[in-house]
C-alpha cells in the first residue's frame, strides 16, 4: 500500500486532523484520524468516483445506512 499522508502526529501515529491519497488506488480520505485509523467526520471518496461524508469509527463507515446501490458503487 503507497500512500501519502499530511496531518497531525501524536507518538509517531496519525491522529488528529489529515488528509491521506492512496496512490495504488486513487482514493482520498480528509478527516479525523484517532491512533492510525480514520475516525471521527471526515469524507471519502473512492476510485470509482464515489463519494461519502459523515461519521467513521475505527476505519469504517458509522451510523449509515449503506443501500445495496451505494456498495455496488464502492465495490469493483
Amino acid at each position: 500500500m503507497v500512500y501519502y499522508y499530511a496531518g497531525d502526529w501524536v507518538n509517531g501515529r496519525k491522529h488528529g486532523e489529515g488528509k491521506m491519497h492512496w496512490l495504488d488506488s486513487n482514493e482520498h480520505y480528509m478527516g479525523g484520524w484517532v491512533y492510525d485509523q480514520i475516525s471521527g467526520t471526515g469524507k471519502y471518496s473512492y476510485a470509482n468516483g464515489v463519494r461519502y461524508e459523515g461519521s467513521f469509527k475505527e476505519g469504517y463507515v458509522y451510523r449509515q445506512l449503506m443501500t445495496k446501490e451505494l456498495i455496488a458503487s464502492i465495490l469493483p
